[in-house]
């Protein structure tokens, strides 16, 4: 279902987000969430496809869809035991005591066994735990990751945008649409750099790409600080650092 599509104000023009199987998904970059569509919605960004389709989105974003109520469990009565009329004194024979012993006995019996399975089955989960491989580090460290990234991409390519924008239309409403994506980006850089540093305690081949990869963050930092000191002074040592990294990032994708 189409939800929108990137209108001239960005350089994303022409590209569609759409909403599939429950999410949502920009055009050639994957998966997005409800609350980045109406981000792009408030940068004046988005054409809407209709109404609905944007009612739906601030429905997701806001979380307004509820889950569904856990029906009660039903209440059973238990029933009385039979009231047996009371046996005359001297009555227990034999035989009841006999049918007493038989049923500790198999009690006794049923309690041990429930044990010693317990006692198994804690054992062998014990024995079979997960073992941490460097694979598998790799492969956690990019699951917790990913949705950070997913925003440090989005935050970057509005910027990107906004460049390509500026050098088109050349006007004060670009430079400040540039200024204010910048900023935004800038800030959102900062505070995920703490995110990427908290993994970055892997040792060997892994623990340097981590490394990397904060390092990375951190340069993308600066250069939206960079982008912000532009628009408020142009000139080529402002801009240096920001076309520094953009060419790095071109030349990685």
């Amino acid at each position: 279902m189409l939800v929108a599509t990137f209108g001239p104000t960005t350089g994303w023009v022409g590209k569609t987000i759409t909403f599939e199987n429950d999410t949502f998904v920009l055009q050639d970059h994957g998966p997005i969430s409800a609350s980045d569509v109406m981000q792009y919605d408030k940068q004046g960004h988005l054409v809407w496809a209709n109404e609905q389709a944007r009612a739906l989105v601030e429905a997701k974003a806001q979380g307004a869809v509820a889950p569904a109520p856990i029906a009660p469990v039903a209440m059973v009565e238990r029933s009385s035991p039979p009231t047996s009329q009371p046996a005359p004194s001297g009555a227990k024979t034999k035989k009841t005591k006999k049918k007493m012993t038989v049923r500790r006995r198999l009690m006794f019996s049923l309690l041990a066994f429930v044990v010693i399975v317990v006692v198994v089955v804690a054992v062998a989960v014990a024995a079979s735990g997960p073992k941490t491989t460097p694979a598998q580090q790799a492969r956690d460290y990019i699951t917790s990751h990913e949705g950070d990234a997913l925003i440090v991409q989005h935050a970057v390519f509005n910027v990107q945008a906004d460049v390509h924008a500026l050098t088109l239309l050349k006007t004060q409403a670009a430079v400040n649409t540039l200024a204010q994506d910048a900023q935004q980006a800038h800030d959102t850089l900062n505070s995920l750099r703490g995110a990427f540093a908290l993994n970055t305690t892997t040792s060997g081949a892994l623990g340097n790409d981590e490394t990397e990869v904060f390092g990375a963050v951190n340069d993308l930092k600066n250069a939206m600080g960079a982008a912000v000191a532009f628009t408020g002074n142009p000139n080529a040592a402002t801009l240096a650092q920001f076309s520094e990294v953009a060419g790095r990032i071109r030349t990685a994708r």
